[in-house]
């Protein structure tokens, strides 16, 4: 047991909508960091409403699910226009700094689906912007 004392459930559950909205900086390696916005903020939700409308035929043709090549595509497109705002460290393969640009999340997304997988994640998890983490972290 700890003598600290419990935090109550908004304490433990509230999050950051500033962060969620405007995004939240999250070291995925040393030197690589991300800056995302929760796929929850309305900006994010509106890029998939218009990426799902856009992609309705072949969700009908496909009993609503679609192929992977499709699905794939699609994430990179949320990350490149909705949930990646800046990043540092991103290097080509040659180590050249890349400019964080939606062409530019597109082509790295793209080619390497373990990091569109590991930044996606981030941005669906709440605890990337849960308000109490945020605090601890900045040590307040």
């Amino acid at each position: 047991m700890t003598d600290q004392p419990l935090l109550s459930v908004y304490q433990q559950y509230q999050t950051d909508t500033t962060a969620e909205a405007d995004g939240q900086w999250v070291e995925f390696r040393p030197g690589i960091r991300v800056r995302i916005r929760s796929t929850t903020c309305d900006l994010v939700r509106t890029v998939e409403d218009r990426l799902a409308a856009r992609l309705r035929p072949k969700l009908m043709a496909n009993n609503w699910r679609l192929p992977p090549k499709d699905a794939d595509a699609q994430e990179v497109e949320v990350l490149a226009q909705g949930v990646v705002v800046a990043w540092e460290g991103v290097t080509d393969a040659a180590g050249a700094v890349l400019e964080c640009t939606p062409a530019t999340v597109r082509t790295v997304m793209t080619a390497l689906p373990a990091f569109r997988r590991e930044v996606l994640m981030a941005a669906r998890l709440d605890d990337t912007f849960r308000a109490a983490i945020q605090e601890e972290l900045r040590g307040n």
